[in-house]
């Protein structure tokens, strides 16, 4: 006899596509790579993969004739030499898509740079980022869950 899991609100889990498990496998693998800074979703078409709601900006999984998804990454990174970089990135995705047991899912992986920051810049947005957390836990507030504002 088997049970599912049924959170409080009474509806049943959701339980995600392997199209989104992929796309959400190949955005976390690139943001593992150090030199990359974030995801970017871009404008017409946008790379944001869309899950209950979740919005995974940067990465879009597209189907492919052949049953597979193309997985297209839109990255902001560091300047480094971008071809190795490239090359590192659909590694990781291809390791990481191996992990979740879905490499016979995995297409192509295009990998498309929305922007390159030098270290001096990269410094500066986290330092940016940083400040609100600072500044929260500083006044004894504790960041909200969704990333703004704060709550006590």
């Amino acid at each position: 006899m088997s049970h599912s899991a049924v959170p409080a609100s009474g509806q049943p889990a959701h339980e995600p596509s392997d199209r989104v498990r992929l796309a959400r496998a190949a955005l976390s693998a690139a943001l593992a790579v150090p030199e990359v800074v974030r995801g970017d979703a871009g404008h017409h078409p946008q790379r944001v993969t869309v899950d209950a709601g979740e919005r995974l900006e940067g990465v879009l999984a597209i189907a492919e004739p052949d049953g597979r998804y193309g997985i297209e990454l839109r990255l902001v990174a560091e300047l480094v030499p971008l071809h190795a970089l490239a090359e590192a990135i659909r590694a990781r995705v291809r390791r990481a898509a191996a992990h979740a047991g879905l490499e016979a899912s995995l297409g192509e992986i295009d990998v498309e740079f929305a922007d390159l920051l030098t270290a001096e810049e990269r410094a500066a947005v986290a330092r940016a980022l940083a400040a609100p957390t600072r500044a929260a836990e500083a006044s004894g507030d504790r960041p909200a869950p969704d990333g703004r504002g704060a709550t006590r």
